[in-house]
């Protein structure tokens, strides 16, 4: 809360008071990164892997 201590009751100091819960309830974002990244590399790997899959029409 060093934010808080510095500004006092200014606007910009409320919203993060507001907005702090939610970022602790909602994780790091080094941990959402990763799963959308997991995500991503298992779709791409799936598209390609379909892609692959399918003959060649004659």
């Amino acid at each position: 809360m060093r934010c808080a201590r510095h500004l006092g009751d200014a606007p910009l100091s409320r919203l993060y008071r507001e907005v702090r819960p939610f970022r602790i309830y909602d994780g790091p974002s080094e941990t959402h990164r990763w799963a959308i990244a997991k995500r991503a590399v298992r779709a791409t790997r799936e598209r390609r892997d379909t892609h692959h899959a399918v003959e060649p029409l004659r």
